[in-house]
């Protein structure tokens, strides 16, 4: 993952746990900040070496309408968390998009992070056991809070892994 085009530093704690929570989620995650009313830019981005990713190139320093992203959009104006189901023309199936707030540590939303994978992915991810789908919560809480020292120097995760 490239270093994280913001100059936010909350932001750029949190993209440096994206690589590992990638892997782990089995998902693309991006991370998005508010540049004017109605408008984001993805600031970082990370995808899974567990799985093939959704996206074929980056999208660091892609603009794009909240119009366009209904969970981004949600969670901008006020929810934690938010789902949405989207089609993308270049990924032959249905993608679940999860949002969810970032906030610095004086409770400021400074930007949204999604987790993006294939619905059969997602499917897939479902039929984990409760304390798997629980640790990666907790890893995800970690990364939103920027508690992301010495991630950024881990290693990929493969799918040979069995992650």
């Amino acid at each position: 993952m490239d270093e994280a085009q913001t100059t936010q530093p909350h932001l750029r704690a949190v993209a440096a746990g994206l690589a590992l929570l990638a892997d782990l989620k089995r998902a693309d995650i991006l991370l998005y900040e508010l540049i004017d009313e109605g408008r984001v830019r993805v600031v970082a981005q990370a995808q899974p070496h567990s799985v093939p990713p959704i996206y074929a190139s980056s999208l660091v320093g892609r603009e794009q309408s909240l119009a366009e992203l209904p969970a981004v959009a949600g969670v901008l104006r006020g929810r934690e968390a938010a789902q949405g189901a989207r089609h993308l023309t270049e990924h032959r199936s249905h993608v679940v998009q999860q949002a969810y707030a970032v906030e610095d540590k004086a409770r400021q939303r400074v930007g949204v992070l999604t987790v993006e994978k294939s619905l059969v992915e997602h499917e897939r991810h479902a039929t984990r056991r409760s304390p798997f789908h629980q640790a990666l919560e907790d890893l995800r809480d970690m990364v939103l809070r920027g508690e992301t020292a010495g991630m950024a120097d881990l290693s990929f995760f493969d799918q040979s892994d069995g992650i």
